[in-house]
């Protein structure tokens, strides 16, 4: 991505986020994907069961494959939940 580009990205995602935060939302500017990934894992507690309807964000910094293939056994924590009914 181009400087100026990077530059305009950042500008407009620190007005959405100062909005976001004016309605209680968390909220933060990642440059690139692997960022991103990384603070999305953070923002996950240990042990939680996680679960997206559609969130094509998610897809793409490689969110879903992450917690999909994340073992307990690798002291993530993560558990991704099961699609169709919960009993």
């Amino acid at each position: 991505m181009t400087d100026p580009k990077r530059k305009y990205y950042e500008k407009r995602a620190n007005v959405l986020i100062k909005n976001l935060h004016s309605r209680h939302f968390e909220a933060c500017y990642c440059a690139d994907k692997a960022e991103a990934l990384k603070k999305a894992l953070e923002w996950i507690p240990a042990g939680s069961s996680v679960g997206w309807g559609g969130a094509m964000s998610a897809q793409q910094i490689g969110l879903l494959d992450t917690v999909r293939t994340t073992a307990p056994s690798t002291g993530s924590g993560l558990r991704p939940r099961r699609s169709g009914k919960q009993s």
